[in-house]
């Protein structure tokens, strides 16, 4: 049976596919507007495009709360998301008035005119929400700052997605460890790491042998992937410098497209590389340590890949998501990962915690949605709601203002990499 919801998701998943057979003509434009290189965006239609053939999970509609108009917030990070942001408006509600990124509108507006004349889907400018009121939602996409001076200025419910960044686990129920680094390599590449599904650490059960065999195979799947996606040319200026911070604490092994960083023993998780293919490879002696190690950095992740039932049952997460099979990930087009998913987070899910903590995380201030993914999929959920599945509703306090304030970011951008980055706090 449709409803008005379904139609309304099916127009946008359907000018989606229009977009994507017009592709060619968008790709000089992304190559430009994003920095990644052409066979970089040719993955990203390939592997990640959202398009009806891959199917709507039903959770999706359970993933939205119907609003009479939604208001989205698009940020520069990976050139396919303005179809999910869509897709998720247009199952909110009947009326959708969206903003481009500034550095990144090719796609957005290419999907516009699709829709031309068959939703009530309009682009917007500037910093007012006009004819908004307090029964209407806000979808925020970009860096957390951002996120709260627009949920300040608007006056109804907001769903902010901010930072963050995907975790790797090679548990020690994984006996192919060079299965499991093609896999990781094959979440690594795309986008150069710029979403926030992309993993930008990995931890290694084990000791440090096994973290040092596991690299030694990173490295080779990271260059054999970088032999068919070459890196782009959008790499952080402070490059140089945050590996060369990195060498001092730690051992690095520099590929052509990559960077892999072994820190020293004792070394808290409480940095990230710059992105553009760089990785931190921690050793953890079990999932219990590695859920009391993340705690600090809990609240932004996004996603864990390769978890097993130790890693489950450590975090809180139901159904382990190993790693993929190669046929799983060859490039059907349209393949997901079929892993769990869920309307709302776990009550226990990442929560937070001190070292000194026993047992399983216990929830913080605010619970998360990490999602549990397959190696091989972190970069390719299902179409079963947000990717970033942390959200929760927030109205901001303050008097109801019909524009934002004057001092407003330009643009909701993601974080932007820099030297060894201290977690966001």
């Amino acid at each position: 049976m449709t409803t008005p919801s379904t139609n309304r998701v099916t127009a946008v998943l359907e000018a989606a596919d229009r977009v994507y057979d017009a592709r060619e003509s968008l790709v000089d434009a992304l190559v430009a507007e994003t920095g990644l290189s052409r066979e970089g965006v040719d993955r990203g239609f390939r592997d990640h495009w959202e398009r009806l053939a891959g199917g709507v999970s039903p959770q999706l509609f359970e993933a939205v709360s119907p609003a009479p108009a939604v208001y989205v917030v698009l940020a520069a990070n990976v050139f396919v998301a303005p179809v999910r942001a869509l897709v998720l408006a247009a199952a909110t509600a009947p009326i959708v008035r969206v903003r481009a990124s500034r550095r990144a509108p090719t796609v957005l507006r290419a999907l516009l005119a699709e829709l031309k004349n068959l939703l009530d889907i309009r682009e917007f400018e500037g910093e007012s929400w006009p004819e908004a009121t307090s029964e209407d939602a806000l979808h925020a996409y970009g860096g957390d700052a951002a996120i709260a001076a627009l949920g300040a200025a608007f006056p109804g419910v907001v769903y902010g997605h901010g930072h963050g960044f995907g975790v790797a686990w090679i548990g020690a129920s994984c006996t192919d460890l060079a299965a499991a680094a093609r896999a990781l390599a094959a979440d690594v590449a795309p986008f150069d790491q710029a979403g926030c599904l992309s993993p930008r650490l990995a931890l290694v059960e084990g000791d440090g042998a096994r973290r040092e065999a596991f690299a030694e195979l990173l490295g080779v799947a990271l260059a054999e992937e970088a032999a068919q996606t070459p890196r782009g040319s959008l790499v952080d200026v402070d490059l140089r410098r945050a590996l060369d911070e990195a060498a001092f604490l730690g051992e690095l092994r520099e590929g052509p497209d990559h960077a892999l960083w072994l820190p020293d023993a004792g070394t808290p998780i409480a940095t990230l590389l710059p992105t553009g293919r760089n990785l931190a490879l921690y050793s953890v002696q079990d999932a219990r340590d590695a859920s009391v190690q993340l705690a600090p950095m809990a609240r932004y992740v996004t996603t864990v890949g390769g978890a097993d039932e130790a890693l489950c049952a450590a975090l809180g997460v139901s159904g382990a998501r190993p790693f993929a099979t190669a046929s799983e990930f060859a490039g059907t087009g349209v393949a997901r990962d079929g892993g769990p998913v869920r309307s709302r987070p776990p009550a226990n899910l990442l929560g937070s915690a001190s070292r000194e903590t026993a047992g399983p995380l216990q929830q913080g201030p605010t619970s998360t949605g990490a999602r549990a993914a397959k190696l091989g999929f972190m970069q390719r959920p299902p179409l079963d709601g947000p990717v970033d599945r942390r959200t929760q509703p927030r109205t901001f306090p303050g008097p109801v203002r019909s524009r934002p304030p004057a001092n407003l970011p330009a643009e909701a951008s993601r974080e932007t990499a820099g030297p060894l980055r201290q977690a966001p706090g």
